[in-house]
């Protein structure tokens, strides 16, 4: 085999490899995404906190409750004192701290329960309420309860926990393993490679590849403004979905624009020591 015949079945095997290694570093860029963001503990609820999520979300459960208790015949100011964001509040941060440990997958109503009938306790009293059905207190009591549970869980969560529970289990190894793979192609391409710029040349192949392919899908969804088309009938949860979806895509951006450096500075390094060899 002839020089330029080696030289063209190397050129097709360094840059198989940085194919292989823009995969690999695609996939690197969305696992520690997800890392980052879904399937940690603290992100929905970051997320909840830096939008107006408590207090809409308290305002939505108030007012089911009122529709609920006027079928009941309790008159609207029932309500007022029942309860309060901060509550909403502790309640959907042990809900998601539960969650993610793989404790639970739904809203312990125990504390609600027992306030609801302390309030319930209280009205009858202040009203001299005679003769009250304890069937139909329970039933009043079963309904409340299955209220303020499914509007303080997460749609979907309970379906998907299995899911998620394992991604977040073996993600830190699929991490691992990538950043292993994508180490193990570089020190094949540089120490492989006896002229240093080439092996930069396709380094920087595989971090452009990485470049467009994690920078696209944030900007096309960005262009399209398809996150702010979906039909959410809660706003609370509209607009924490909007907050999170749009940090997932600001996070891939991030690491498109990471990778965009890493692959302009590899260019022009390669470019500066290929000048130096042409003039030397």
């Amino acid at each position: 085999m002839g020089h330029k015949s080696r030289s063209k079945v190397k050129s097709v095997i360094y840059t198989l490899l940085a194919f292989i290694m823009s995969v690999l570093m695609f996939l690197l860029s969305f696992a520690i995404t997800l890392q980052v963001t879904i399937l940690s503990p603290d992100f929905l609820l970051d997320n909840m906190n830096s939008t107006n999520y408590f207090v809409e979300k308290y305002q939505e459960i108030v007012q089911k409750l009122t529709d609920l208790g006027n079928a009941g015949g309790l008159d609207k100011s029932f309500f007022d004192d029942l309860l309060n964001p901060v509550e909403i509040y502790d309640d959907t941060e042990i809900y998601l701290e539960e969650y993610y440990s793989g404790k639970s997958t739904v809203v312990d109503t125990t504390e609600f329960r027992q306030n609801f009938n302390n309030a319930l306790d209280k009205y009858i009293e202040e009203n001299n309420i005679q003769n009250v059905d304890s069937e139909s207190r329970e039933y009043l009591v079963k309904n409340a309860s299955g209220i303020y549970r499914s509007s303080v869980e997460v749609p979907f969560f309970s379906s998907a926990s299995t899911y998620i529970l394992a991604l977040a289990k073996i993600m830190p190894f699929v991490i691992a393993g990538l950043c292993v793979m994508i180490a193990a192609i570089v020190l094949i391409i540089v120490f492989t490679n006896s002229w240093r710029h080439r092996a930069l040349k396709y380094l920087c192949y595989a971090t452009s590849g990485a470049t467009l392919t994690v920078g696209v899908i944030p900007a096309f969804v960005f262009m399209s403004g398809k996150i702010q088309q979906i039909n959410i009938s809660s706003r609370a949860l509209y607009t924490v979905f909007v907050q999170c979806a749009n940090s997932v895509m600001i996070s891939l951006l991030l690491v498109a624009a990471v990778l965009l450096i890493i692959s302009l500075t590899l260019f022009f390094t390669h470019m500066n020591i290929r000048k130096k060899l042409i003039n030397s």
